[in-house]
């Protein structure tokens, strides 16, 4: 067979098959109420998913603190208990 005989119009090829992308569903509780969070795979992610400032924030993930600098690191496994604490400031 030769290379000439192996190509085809376009209008002859099958179309390729999506590649179907996993979506990660996870339960954590945050600040002592539990929910599901799709793709949340890191502390990072979460704060993310929140809509949380990570500068404004300490976290805690099932007691142990969680460096600022770690937060993307730090993964998550269903039935974590986080705890988000604010900042606030005052006079």
């Amino acid at each position: 067979m030769s290379p000439i005989s192996l190509i085809r119009p376009i209008s002859q090829l099958k179309p390729a098959i999506p590649a179907v992308i996993p979506v990660l569903m996870i339960t954590l509780t945050v600040n002592g109420k539990a929910g599901q969070y799709e793709d949340v795979r890191t502390a990072g992610d979460l704060l993310g998913a929140l809509g949380i400032a990570r500068e404004r924030v300490a976290l805690m993930v099932n007691g142990d603190v969680v460096k600022r600098a770690e937060l993307d690191a730090t993964p998550l496994r269903d039935g974590d208990a986080v705890e988000v604490i604010t900042m606030v400031g005052g006079g």
